[in-house]
């Protein structure tokens, strides 16, 4: 039978020989316990039509921009520390980035990364796809199936080394909205279908019983006309 052992980081003693238990602290651990934490990591992303939002309402002004360096001869970029305004009681990185102070303080500025202008070698201009990744699928055309690739969200989700395998219940897919993720079945690169139902999207977040989904109404049988 194993034994846990305490050590005298567990508690605080006092004057009089007073003992106080602290709540319990990971760091406290061994470091081969410590590696054994689950690591929750998730990826969300969230995307809009053409001319959805405008990039001076996503982004912060340049006036942030305050280091410089060249990726190469001719190709400059600029980024700085992010840091909120106040805004009538709330705090704000641009109009769309606004919310409680409470939900974004410093300390999460300190870890969030902005990113404005990815270099993407090819035209994302009416694309349904390029934004997760699969640059090929284009809603204008020409493009080339063979050439399609699964999207970042279905790849992490398959990927036992981003969400884990250990939960077989874990909804590691959840598609909202238009046709931007791609995944690779038995019969080549397709489409997820969307959750585009609030019944249906309520149930997939809220929910433990799988997602219901309307079974369709079969076309009534027309009335026969009455023989005269």
């Amino acid at each position: 039978m194993p034994v846990r052992q305490l050590g005298r980081r567990h508690f605080l003693l006092g004057t009089g020989g007073a003992v106080l238990s602290i709540p319990f602290l990971h760091s406290l651990q061994p470091r081969s316990a410590r590696a054994q934490v689950v690591d929750q990591r998730f990826f969300v992303a969230f995307m809009t039509g053409h001319g959805g939002v405008w990039p001076e309402h996503m982004f912060p002004g340049d006036n942030v921009l305050t280091n410089s360096d060249s990726i190469y001869a001719d190709h400059p970029m600029r980024w700085g520390p992010l840091s909120a305004s106040p805004l009538g009681g709330q705090v704000s990185l641009s109009p769309v980035l606004t919310c409680p102070s409470t939900s974004m303080p410093q300390s999460l500025l300190d870890k969030m990364m902005l990113i404005r202008g990815l270099d993407i070698a090819t035209n994302l201009g009416h694309t349904s796809a390029g934004p997760l990744g699969n640059y090929e699928r284009r809603d204008q055309g020409p493009d080339s199936a063979d050439l399609y690739v699964p999207t970042i969200d279905q790849v992490l989700a398959a990927w036992s080394g981003f969400y884990g395998g250990a939960d077989p219940y874990m909804l590691k897919s959840m598609h909202v909205g238009d046709g931007f993720s791609w995944i690779e079945r038995s019969g080549g690169i397709q489409a997820m279908d969307p959750a585009t139902s609030p019944d249906v999207l309520f149930r997939t977040v809220l929910s433990t019983v799988p997602p219901y989904q309307p079974t369709p109404t079969p076309t009534p049988t027309p009335t026969p006309t009455p023989t005269p």
